[in-house]
């Protein structure tokens, strides 16, 4: 290939570039970006909840005697609990668990079983806001049937704790909860 053949060649090579260039579309746009900044944005207050408990001991007949609140080896009692849901909550209040807290029972710890309870998704506890319910815990105390001589006239101080959480559920109150 001769030299005027190559500078040719590189030059059209060149031009084709800046032709490339030239070519090309242009425009021109303008852009605006605007904010929006809401308030009153936030999270719902959820005051605790109270509780309180009551030994309701064995039910006979769909009652509790007087007569009917100490137990025998193999023997169950039932707890009436009052759940408490604050006006200045806003939400409802729904248990998610009832389980055994701190419990002492001197020289018969291991004949004495607590029941933990989780209501069901077919059965919810859900507390209104501004307003308290009871309910039973059926068979919440068990004293075992191979309780010994060194668990008589006993007394077994007995607490639940009570997970809540917020919810915009319904409200539904069942009157007793059976165990797990």
């Amino acid at each position: 290939m001769s030299l005027t053949k190559k500078r040719l060649a590189v030059v059209g090579a060149g031009l084709a570039v800046v032709g490339l260039t030239i070519g090309g579309v242009a425009y021109a746009t303008f852009n605006q970006t605007a904010s929006a900044n809401p308030t009153g944005v936030g999270s719902e207050t959820f005051a605790p909840l109270t509780v309180s408990g009551q030994w309701l001991g064995r039910n006979v007949g769909g009652s509790y005697p007087a007569d009917n609140k100490l137990l025998l080896p193999g023997e169950s009692g039932d707890v009436r609990v009052t759940l408490t849901n604050p006006g200045t909550n806003t939400v409802q209040g729904k248990v998610v668990s009832i389980t055994p807290a701190a419990t002492s029972h001197d020289g018969c710890s291991d004949s004495v079983k607590v029941a933990s309870y989780t209501p069901s998704p077919a059965t919810p506890v859900v507390l209104k806001n501004g307003t308290s319910i009871n309910v039973t815990l059926k068979r919440a105390v068990t004293l075992n049937e191979s309780a010994t001589e060194a668990c008589q006239g006993q007394t077994f101080p007995t607490s639940f704790q009570i997970k809540f959480e917020a919810t915009r559920d319904g409200v539904t109150a069942p009157a007793a909860l059976e165990p797990n």
